[in-house]
């Protein structure tokens, strides 16, 4: 821990990927401190057959995650990578999006979320939002339009190389891991967390418009968790065949 001169506090979440695939990355502070946490890590993968896979970061600012700045871009972008080295597949992700000012971390729509931390490059080259059939619950849902290779053996780094090395066939999906869902984050330059005086109140509740002139937060944390579902690519499952399976998957369809 750091104490910092302004009695500011800074954090940060950022994210990863699940789903089933899993991973949570959240970075906090309360006043007056500086905490690092942002290696806390899960990333579990099962989906239809035996398929696994992996949330990849390959140009992520680990360095920015415990020291930032309200207005601040960090770079931030979560892959979902295929470690099956027998199958190619079809995938997608959902996105979900959580607040702390001091209660606990609360379930927050997506629109709401947006008005506190801005998520830059959202729904990258690649990916496609469902629009149809999907539950009105505030998350995002995605799909991949190209399938991933087998494993190529690269599950740490990007890997755009062809077929052959990424352990498929000739005219098979070249690459073993999507592009970014989002590239980084920006917390809201009007987040102010300090001490307050005696004059002062904290701000208890999430407002759905973001922060208003005048709040102080104690604290200030954010969550977005990217669950992943994966689908088995054979020569009679099309992305239209997987579309509707991997909503499924990923529990969003209405």
């Amino acid at each position: 821990m750091k104490e910092k001169k302004n009695k500011g506090a800074r954090k940060v979440l950022l994210v990863a990927i699940s789903a089933a695939l899993v991973a949570v990355i959240s970075v906090g502070s309360t006043l007056a401190y500086l905490t690092a946490r942002s290696n806390t890590k899960t990333n579990t993968f099962t989906a239809s057959g035996n398929i696994t896979g992996e949330v990849i970061e390959p140009d992520a600012e680990f360095d920015k995650f415990d020291d930032w700045a309200p207005g601040e871009e960090i770079a931030k972008n979560p892959m979902i990578d295929n470690d099956t080295t027998d199958y190619e597949i079809w995938t997608g992700a959902k996105l979900s999006f959580q607040i702390d000012i001091g209660s606990g971390y609360k379930d927050v729509p997506y629109s709401t979320f947006i008005n506190y931390v801005t998520i830059n490059g959202l729904a990258g080259t690649g990916w496609t939002e469902y629009t149809d059939g999907v539950k009105a619950d505030g998350n995002k849902y995605y799909y991949y339009n190209t399938a991933l290779a087998a494993d190529g053996g690269d599950s740490t780094e990007k890997n755009y190389g062809d077929s052959t090395a990424n352990g498929g066939t000739t005219g098979a999906a070249t690459t073993d891991n999507t592009t970014a869902i989002f590239t980084s984050v920006t917390p809201n330059p009007a987040i102010t967390i300090r001490e307050k005086s005696a004059s002062e109140t904290y701000v208890t509740t999430i407002n759905a418009n973001g922060p208003q002139t005048g709040d102080i937060y104690q604290k200030f944390l954010f969550k977005i968790t990217v669950n992943g579902y994966g689908v088995k690519k054979e020569s009679t499952v099309t992305l239209d065949d997987a579309k509707d399976v991997i909503l499924s998957g990923l529990g969003g369809k209405a």
